[in-house]
């Protein structure tokens, strides 16, 4: 009896060790199936397109046929290309400063060319102009192309340069005297140009030209050049007679447009100095400006993509153009 109690329990075990034992293999082979299933899928896709490839080769080649060396190669290119196919891992979008940043370094080595805005040579405002253009962002420098003393000079007239060789940031456009060159200041005492050997990164008072001042970029949301959209106004002055405003240094072939004030209908008063564009948005085309103080005719209204309002006015030339509302203070209805 006890010799037949022990060949049951023998029995038993050999049953359940076995069952055991794959259960615990199938657990295994799921998690790691989890972890491989990603790569086993590319793998068979590039497999895939890497036998079309091999087929298409094979009966286009004349005799004698491909070699296996050969489309050894083509599998491999299509390996390549199937995984540049795939959909890159999502990273975190950059804020415009560090996007002109990234721009910036994309070009170093590219050679200088007097003249030059790219994408294959550069001069230095060449260079600040391609960057600016590269991420949409030309309006927070003018609007266009210019030389250096014209960026230096668009930036000065608007009060917003730094002449402490510590008062730059990321993104800020650095103007040097003498040679009249300019770049982009990468924070760290380190400043990106194009100079005569090439696009590359110096240090900020390591170069023979004496450096001047920082061009401080207006990185804020909203209407560049006019303190963007979220900042306060300043009081308005009361409108008088004065001449016809001069053309600002550096504003090139952008004419300086003051709205004419006509007898009736709407008018408005410029709180402060304005940019005049050919559409209500921020980003639009620079075609002008509207000195502070100035009153003049609003033509119309208008929503920027952001849904602020804009009005649009009437220059003294017949120019019409549109201006940011946070800036004009209504005089009538």
């Amino acid at each position: 009896m006890p010799v037949e109690r022990r060949s049951r329990r023998l029995f038993v075990l050999t049953l359940a060790v076995p069952i055991i034992v794959l259960a615990y293999l199938a657990t295994f082979a799921g998690r790691v199936w989890a972890l491989l299933r990603s790569p086993v899928a590319l793998a068979l896709g590039a497999t895939v397109i890497g036998s079309v490839y091999v087929e298409e080769a094979w009966r286009r080649s004349p005799a004698p046929r491909v070699s296996p060396v050969r489309a050894a190669a083509v599998l491999a290119l299509a390996l390549v290309v199937a995984g540049a196919g795939m959909p890159a891992a999502p990273t975190r979008a950059a804020s415009p400063s560090e996007a002109a940043i990234a721009a910036a370094q994309g070009y170093l080595g590219t050679p200088y060319r007097l003249g030059a805005t790219g994408p294959a040579r550069f001069d230095c405002s060449g260079l600040m102009f391609r960057i600016f253009a590269d991420i949409g962002e030309l309006p927070r420098i003018g609007g266009k192309r210019m030389r250096a003393v014209q960026y230096y000079n668009w930036f000065k007239a608007r009060g917003m340069i730094s002449t402490k060789p510590s008062g730059g940031d990321r993104g800020d456009l650095v103007y040097y005297a003498s040679s009249s060159h300019i770049g982009i200041y990468l924070g760290n005492g380190k400043v990106l140009s194009a100079m005569a050997s090439g696009v590359k990164v110096h240090g900020l008072q390591s170069i023979s030209s004496r450096f001047v001042a920082f061009l401080k970029v207006d990185w804020s949301e909203g209407d560049p050049g006019t303190g963007g959209e979220g900042q306060k106004p300043k009081k308005p002055k009361k409108p008088k007679n004065e001449a016809p405003p001069e053309k600002k240094p550096g504003d090139g072939d952008t004419s300086t447009e003051e709205p004419e004030a006509p007898a009736n209908g709407p008018r408005g008063l410029a709180t402060g100095t304005m940019n005049l564009r050919n559409n209500a948005d921020p980003n639009a085309r620079i075609i002008g400006w509207v000195r502070r103080g100035s009153s003049f005719e609003i033509l119309a209204t208008g929503n920027s993509p952001s849904g602020a309002l804009w009005y649009q006015v009437k220059a003294r030339n017949g120019k019409t153009g549109w201006v940011w509302s946070r800036w004009v203070q209504p005089l009538n209805n």
